[in-house]
């Protein structure tokens, strides 16, 4: 509890308490250090579903409105490239969300990213063995 005996002014910690609370983790003990660890685990979750989600949309827009300039190819790359992000992306948040309690909502929404790009792979194994 250092900045507690400090003015505000002095410790900006203190006014940043909300913010950046995870910064203050050894000066306040065990209960904002459980506290923190969850805030941390939901923003991160946040974050990568949120790049998850601009990987993913990417990749389709790369596909429909890129131009065709060699038959397709650089449309198909440049697709399958985002869909790579977005497949490691997608572990990421299946790998956080992993550490929420079994049966949450929040577990089970980490793990859309992961099964969507799971199906992805599973189609596109499916067109190339059995397409024609």
């Amino acid at each position: 509890m250092l900045c507690s005996y400090l003015e505000p002014a002095v410790c900006p910690l203190r006014s940043l308490r909300q913010g950046v609370s995870f910064i203050l983790i050894a000066m306040d003990g065990a209960q904002v250090v459980a506290q923190n660890n969850q805030e941390v685990r939901n923003m991160l979750l946040m974050v990568l579903l949120a790049l998850w989600v601009a990987a993913w949309g990417y990749s389709i827009f790369f596909l429909t409105l890129s131009p065709d300039k060699d038959g397709g190819i650089t449309r198909s790359v440049g697709f399958l490239g985002w869909q790579g992000v977005a497949g490691i992306l997608a572990f990421g948040c299946w790998g956080i969300g992993w550490s929420f309690p079994k049966g949450s909502g929040i577990r089970r929404v980490s793990a859309v990213p992961l099964v969507m790009a799971l199906a992805l792979l599973v189609v596109g194994l499916g067109m190339a063995m059995f397409g024609s």
